[in-house]
């Protein structure tokens, strides 16, 4: 399977151009980008990130009934 980010707003960069093999390596990717910021636009601009990925996540789980695990 092959997990992929995507913005809040539709648009591409450097980060939802990557295919990634796991939603853990996506996560990663994004918390080491912006960990070391302490904005409080970065982190809602990293929590939309995951947000969408993780209800993209769901959805595929819950429509092909299965579960992910670390």
């Amino acid at each position: 399977m092959t997990y992929q980010i995507y913005r809040v707003d539709g648009k591409s960069d450097e980060i939802t151009s990557q295919s990634f093999e796991s939603y853990y390596k996506a996560y990663d990717l994004l918390a080491n980008i912006f960990e070391d910021l302490c904005c409080s636009d970065v982190q809602t601009t990293m929590n939309d990130h995951i947000m969408k990925l993780l209800k993209f996540i769901n959805n595929f789980h819950k429509a092909s009934g299965q579960l992910i695990s670390r």
